[in-house]
């Protein structure tokens, strides 16, 4: 799980300025829309009810293997978010690490 401002950090580090962050969050717009991923991109108020909507720089990218079915179905997300709630995110040293993390 990762916010889309987390993404654009990772994103700017590696890539530098190749596009700006107005794009790259109008990106994961039309992205969310798009079926048959491994991850979904959620609005922060799906998540959670208390939030406002339209805070499109907070979306998350989540696992699909995070999301239930029912009533509790961001349970995972939940405690994914408390477990790392104090930790900062992890960057590899280089391109390629990030990238040995992906399957085809």
């Amino acid at each position: 799980m990762l916010e889309m401002r987390e993404a654009w950090d990772v994103f700017k580090h590696f890539e530098g300025n190749k596009i700006r962050k107005k794009d790259f969050v109008a990106f994961s717009g039309i992205v969310q829309r798009e079926p048959d991923l491994p991850y979904s991109i959620l609005e922060l108020n799906e998540v959670y009810a208390g939030e406002p909507a339209g805070m499109s720089d907070m979306r998350l990218i989540v696992s699909n293997d995070l999301i239930g079915l029912g009533y509790r179905k961001f349970s995972r997300i939940y405690h994914l978010a408390d477990l790392s709630a104090d930790k900062p995110i992890w960057l590899p040293g280089n391109k390629e690490e990030l990238l040995s993390f992906t399957t085809d």
